[in-house]
């Protein structure tokens, strides 16, 4: 997350997440605020993923995508149309077009000069997660997966690296594979009650009062690399 953000929602940012803050609150907010993205492919599973988080109110989305718009993916993408605009464009750029207009606060930018074996340490490193959709070659996979492991960011928490995700869609079924780092650490908390018994008077039913305290719990998820997740399943 970058360090220059300010720390505070700003008035009209508050009225447009409301109902979102209302559930996850404002401090889940303002990480969004801050998340950089890359998501790399133009595909139906893909432009779901970049349109509910556009509408999360990220930081920025760099939409990775080198390959033109054919008459076969307007009929799977809803960003994609038969326009003269949109046929033999990039997907990237049609994309940003349209999913700018959702959010004008977030950043979409379409990357289309650039081929995914062409990404490095160097270009990772701009970004928070990356994303990965319907690819299927798996040693590119597994290099991209290295290459976020490899990024070391310091933050007011310490060290974090780009987190990677990776999903596919085979007609009704779908996977999606998380790498979060070596462990992920975070705080559960347990509620413990206590009961009294208070006694009803001049013939009233007894009434009993409940007292919840709740003791936070710290845990520990760990994750393992694409390669390793493989590997174990044989595939």
């Amino acid at each position: 997350m970058t360090s220059n953000q300010t720390s505070m929602l700003s008035d009209e940012e508050a009225i447009l997440y409301d109902r979102q803050i209302r559930l996850w609150g404002a401090d889940a907010q303002l990480k969004l605020r801050q998340t950089r993205l890359l998501l790399i492919n133009v595909n139906s599973l893909s432009i779901e993923v970049c349109k509910n988080l556009c509408l999360a109110g990220v930081a920025s989305i760099t939409v990775f995508d080198n390959t033109r718009v054919t008459t076969n993916d307007v009929e799977q993408n809803l960003t994609l149309t038969m326009s003269s605009t949109d046929i033999n464009e990039y997907k990237s750029v049609c994309t940003c077009r349209i999913l700018q207009q959702l959010n004008p606060r977030v950043q979409l930018t379409a990357q289309s000069s650039m081929t995914i074996e062409q990404i490095d340490d160097k270009y990772i490193e701009q970004f928070d997660y990356v994303c990965l959709f319907n690819y299927y070659d798996f040693s590119t996979v597994s290099h991209l997966n290295k290459l976020c492991r490899g990024q070391q960011q310091i933050d007011e928490n310490g060290k974090k690296q780009v987190h990677f995700f990776c999903a596919g869609t085979f007609g009704l079924y779908g996977f999606v594979f998380k790498d979060l780092g070596d462990i992920y650490e975070y705080l559960s908390e347990n509620s413990v009650g206590s009961e009294s018994l208070i006694k009803g008077e001049g013939g009233n039913e007894s009434k009993k009062s409940e007292t919840v305290t709740t003791k936070s719990v710290k845990s520990i998820f760990p994750f393992a690399v694409c390669k390793t997740q493989i590997s174990n399943r044989n595939v």
